[in-house]
Parts: C-alpha cells; structure tokens; sequence
C-alpha cells in the first residue's frame, strides 16, 4: 500500500485507527462538510469533528479520530447482505455471479418508491439509530400487483433509507455536507450511487481507490513515520473520478417514500419493543 502512495520507506510497526475512522480518512472525509458513507455487507454515515459531539437519544455513536478530532456517525447492521438474500430468494436460476447486476437491471424497471411497497432492511436486528439486535424487518404495502421487481426496488431503497436515518440525525449534529464521500463494494455499482444521491438529495464522490480502510491505514502510518506531513495530505492523493448529481424529481419523489419509511418504522417499532415508541425524531 506504501508503494500505491508512491513511498518507498524500511518497514516500520505502526498503530494506526479503527475501520471507520481509516475509511473516513482513505476516502478523504476529514474536514467539516464532507461526510463519509460506506455501503457493503453493512453500512455506516460518518464525519469527523473538532470536537466530540453527542446525540441527546443516544443514536449515534463519537470516539476517537485522531489526537485532536473525534469521528461521529452511525453503522446499520444490514446492507449488502439485505440484498444478497433477496437475490437469493428472487433469482435463484440466475448464475450467483451474475446475480447481483440482474437483480439491479430488474429493480431499475420500477419506479422510485417500489410502487408503494416498503422494506424495514432490519434482518439481522439493528444498530443506529435504535440499537436492538432482535428487531426485525418486514414487507409492508404488499398486492396483487407487485412482483419480484418491486421486492427488489423496495430491498434496494430501504438500504439506502436507514442510512438517510442515521445522515439525518448527523445533519442535525454537525450540518448537512456538501458531498458524501463514499467506499464499499455497493458503491461501486452507478444504480446505487445514483440511488444514494437521490435520497439524501447530496452530490456523491467516488474516490480513485478501492479499498479506502487499507488505504487510510497506509496513510496514518506515513505520517507516523514522517513520509507525509499530516493527514491532510491525503486531499493531494486521491481523485474523486465519479462524482454524481441529485436528480431533482427523483429527489422530491424519495422525500415521500421516506417519510413513507420513517411512518412504518413508527408504527412496527413497538411490535419489539412495546415500552419504546420511536428513538428517533418524527418526520412529519
């Protein structure tokens, strides 16, 4: 990874960060307004801040970035793994390499909001924003009409949108960004960069590297061991390649099916856990 950095160095033993605050740094989110979004087997919305900063409800979580910084943000427990169990379930005579790019192509073919239908994406219980590990997910708004494609739009949608869940109470700590800066094998795919886009209504950048943890990690040991100045350097290291707009119909469309989401949630919460009502804010 040194060599990738364009260093040549003797080898050297450096204690470097946690996966998150690597990967903020490998995509280059570690300055106020950009905002690091990871999307693979699970998920995660994170941003650096000067100083620590702490949910009133406990739904976000703040630890240590750097010596002076603090990473604050929020991991959703299912993501890719969301929607490598729909694949597996809707397409099963599809080739399990050629799985995941039919199940994009066919959810394409339906239109934002799955026709009315929404998924709670809480298969394996849940971390930000509600933190109960026996919550469950659910199909909702299911007829006659729907068919695979739907189930596959709405499991592509409901991904992004409990991440929008935890982006929503960081913007309320921190600000809205102006970019989210994004890593994870989901990225890498235009239908869900496009998809991110709309439903947090924010541009996304795709940074140059490809494993943005591995490459933060080099990066802190550079600057440990005196080969970058600081952290900052990364900004003159990466480029953001694929960098995409918020369709704005798309975007007033999926302010709907949020809050559309956001109802639902309210409403199955308690089917778990009958002495809470909803931990985070109502969206009116």
């Amino acid at each position: 990874m040194a060599r990738s950095l364009g260093l040549e160095a003797d080898a050297a033993l450096v204690l470097c960060s946690s996966d998150g605050a690597l990967a903020n740094l490998g995509v280059g989110a570690i300055d106020h307004g950009a905002t690091a979004l990871t999307l693979g087997t699970s998920g995660a919305v994170r941003a650096v801040a000067d100083v620590p900063m702490f949910d009133h409800a406990g739904r976000t979580f703040c630890y240590v970035f750097d010596d002076t910084r603090c990473l604050v943000g929020g991991p959703t427990s299912s993501a890719g793994g969301v929607f490598d169990w729909l694949c597996a379930l809707l397409l099963p005579e599809v080739p399990i390499e050629r799985r995941f790019d039919a199940a994009v192509s066919l959810a394409a073919e339906v239109g934002e909001g799955a026709n009315g239908l929404t998924l709670l994406p809480f298969l394996s219980g849940e971390r930000a924003p509600y933190w109960y590990g026996d919550l469950r997910g659910a199909f909702v708004g299911l007829d006659l009409s729907h068919d695979r494609r739907h189930l596959l739009r709405a499991g592509l949608e409901s991904i992004v949108l409990a991440l929008r869940t935890v982006g929503d109470i960081m913007a309320d700590l921190i600000g809205k960004p102006s970019a989210l800066l994004l890593s994870g094998g989901l990225t890498h795919a235009p239908g869900f960069r496009a998809l991110i886009a709309d439903i947090f209504g924010t541009e996304t950048w795709l940074p140059s590297t490809d494993e943005a943890s591995a490459y933060g990690a080099a990066v802190m040991a550079a600057v440990a061991v005196k080969m970058l100045p600081d952290l900052g350097s990364v900004h003159a290291l990466l480029t953001y390649p694929e960098r995409r707009t918020p369709n704005p119909a798309a975007s007033r469309a999926y302010d709907d099916v949020y809050r559309r989401y956001r109802r639902v949630v309210d409403m199955l919460l308690p089917l778990w856990h009958p002495e809470v009502q909803h931990q985070a804010e109502r969206v009116p």
